[in-house]
């Protein structure tokens, strides 16, 4: 904190794709679909798998752990990839998240959002708080949703939780995205200047 002074930060945020194309989403529905076809598929693969190993065992005896064939060792991962994404909604929706529309395959915690560029993609939006005096990075976050604004007094908080003040910065200088009557209420209420 001797380095610091967080009485003055700034706060911004930009859009970065994710490792996605806006052609490799699906809707909720089409990845349940596949997860179903996947686990069938592997259900199938297993019970083939038994059946082969008795029949050695019986002939040959010994027993050799079975071995998923190489076309079948990438849709594995592909499977628990999709079931780990579905657990995330699901847990998300749970605490009243709303879900999203489409989901990306290969980065599923990225969100269609606006890209920088124009139009639609699969996107993450890193956001930092720098201290203004020193330029120290004093909060950093990744978030997987466009309203950025809705995390600046969560992202106050924290660093007076992290740098251990008796009250938040005084001063946040920001764009006008961070302009909102929720944000401009909640910082009056903290007592922080919004600029």
């Amino acid at each position: 904190q001797e380095l610091v002074q967080v009485w003055r930060i700034s706060q911004d945020g930009t859009r970065v794709r994710a490792n996605n194309r806006r052609s490799g989403t699906r809707t909720l529905e089409q990845v349940r679909q596949e997860v179903r076809e996947l686990e069938a598929k592997f259900a199938e693969y297993t019970a083939k798998v038994e059946s082969q190993d008795a029949a050695d065992e019986e002939a040959f005896g010994g027993d050799a752990p079975p071995e998923l064939p190489p076309e079948l060792r990438d849709e594995r991962q592909r499977l628990e990839l999709l079931k780990a994404a579905l657990a995330d909604l699901e847990a998300h929706a749970a605490y009243g998240g709303k879900l999203p529309g489409r989901l990306p395959i290969t980065d599923p915690d990225a969100r269609v959002m606006p890209s920088k560029e124009g139009g639609f993609a699969p996107n993450y939006t890193p956001t930092a708080l720098v201290d203004a005096a020193s330029g120290m990075i004093v909060g950093a976050d990744v978030l997987s949703q466009h309203n950025e604004d809705s995390q600046l007094v969560p992202a106050l908080e924290e660093v007076q939780q992290d740098f251990e003040l008796a009250t938040p910065p005084k001063e946040v200088l920001a764009d006008g995205l961070m302009a909102t009557g929720a944000n401009v209420e909640a910082c009056e209420a903290l007592g922080v200047q919004l600029y």
